[in-house]
C-alpha cells in the first residue's frame, strides 16, 4: 500500500504521504484506516506529502468525493504539499472541492511552508470560526462504509 501515516497525538497531528502510484482505491484505503485507528480524533490537523508519488491514477471523482467525507471536523487545518506540477495542481484541486464543503486545506509546494501554515494561528479575517460538531463519527461511518448508496426512490403521484 504506497501509503502510510503518524498520529502524533501529542501535536495533534496526521501526518501522511504516499510515494509510487497513487489510485482511487490507494485513497479511499488510507481513510479507512486512519477513521479505524484508535489514536485518530477529526479535530487533529493534518500534513499530507505527495512528494514521492511518481504515478497519479486518481480520478478527478475520487478527488471530489474524498475532498468532501468528513474525516476531519470542518474548520480543522489541512495541508497537501505537491512539490511537481502535477502533485501540486493535484493537490489544490482537493483544497477547492473541500473548501466548497466547509473544511480548511490547503496546497503547498513545500512542505516546510505547509509546517508554517498548520502550526500558525488561524486569521480570523481569513478563517472565520466554523462551528464544529460533537461528534462525526457516525457521518465518517456512513459515508465511508456506503459511499455509493442508492438514492431514496421517488413517490409516484396521481394526477
Amino acid at each position: 500500500m504506497p501509503t502510510s501515516y503518524q498520529i502524533d497525538v501529542a501535536e495533534q497531528l496526521v501526518r501522511t504521504r504516499a510515494w509510487g502510484e497513487l489510485s482511487d482505491r490507494h485513497v479511499r484505503d488510507h481513510f479507512h484506516r486512519l477513521v479505524a485507528d484508535p489514536r485518530f480524533r477529526p479535530d487533529f490537523r493534518q500534513l499530507t506529502n505527495l512528494d514521492e508519488v511518481t504515478n497519479f491514477t486518481i480520478t478527478h471523482w475520487m478527488i471530489a468525493e474524498a475532498a468532501s467525507w468528513p474525516v476531519f471536523d470542518m474548520g480543522t487545518r489541512r495541508a497537501i504539499v505537491g512539490e511537481s506540477d502535477i502533485a501540486f495542481g493535484l493537490a489544490r484541486m482537493f483544497s477547492l472541492n473541500a473548501e466548497r464543503v466547509g473544511h480548511c486545506v490547503r496546497a503547498f509546494h513545500r512542505e516546510s511552508d505547509a509546517q508554517a501554515w498548520i502550526d500558525s494561528p488561524p486569521d480570523p479575517v481569513r478563517e472565520p470560526d466554523v462551528a464544529r460538531p460533537a461528534s462525526t463519527s457516525r457521518i465518517i461511518a456512513t459515508v465511508l462504509h456506503a459511499p455509493h448508496a442508492p438514492l431514496p426512490a421517488e413517490s409516484a403521484t396521481a394526477s
